[in-house]
């Protein structure tokens, strides 16, 4: 609840000290929509909360052709691609959003998500000192969840983040629209 979780996200962001910008990688966070506004503007406001100093950007694709998505004053860091086609499932929106995406390293972050502040602080910390993994998860020192990849379960997959280069290696995202997260977890691991 509300103290515990703020004192809770305090100790996680003292985990992970200030680095140059220069010495993190780039971040992408993904996030792909469809007509469910009133849980974006979470998931939206969970990332410009990222305490993360590393440069990052959010990529929302925004499959409901219905709906033009846009913010009344512009945000450098998230941009929004409104698509006029709907994309056949999931897997095929998830690569289109990552195509456009500029990170070295990917973030995906549901409609209905939100990320503590230090998220964003855990991954780039993780590849600035391991530059030459693929992947890596948020264990259960932050999510109490288990210890290995196999431990994470469909749908908790914004624990999860790993190299555009391991993306583009396994050819991306399966055309799925359920369990495509688990599919292209274990393609790269």
């Amino acid at each position: 609840t509300g103290p515990a979780l703020l004192h809770f996200a305090g100790q996680c962001a003292a985990l992970f000290p200030t680095h140059p910008m220069e010495s993190l990688p780039s971040i992408s966070v993904i996030t792909v929509t469809c007509g469910r506004v009133r849980w974006l503007e979470s998931a939206v406001a969970s990332f410009l909360n990222q305490n993360y100093s590393g440069p990052h950007e959010l990529i929302v694709l925004n499959t409901f052709p219905k709906q033009n998505l846009s913010f009344s004053h512009p945000i450098k860091t998230v941009r929004i691609v409104n698509l006029k086609e709907r994309p056949q499932n999931l897997g095929q929106a998830r690569n289109m959003a990552i195509r456009e995406a500029s990170g070295s390293v990917i973030v995906i972050l549901d409609d209905d998500d939100y990320a503590l502040p230090h998220h964003l602080a855990f991954f780039g910390e993780h590849f600035r000192q391991q530059p030459s993994q693929d992947w890596a998860w948020l264990d259960k020192q932050f999510w109490g969840w288990g210890n290995t990849i196999k431990d994470i379960v469909p749908g908790q997959c914004p624990c999860f983040a790993f190299t555009k280069s391991a993306w583009e290696s396994v050819g991306g995202y399966p055309d799925l629209s359920v369990g495509e997260d688990r599919v292209f977890i274990s393609k790269i691991t």
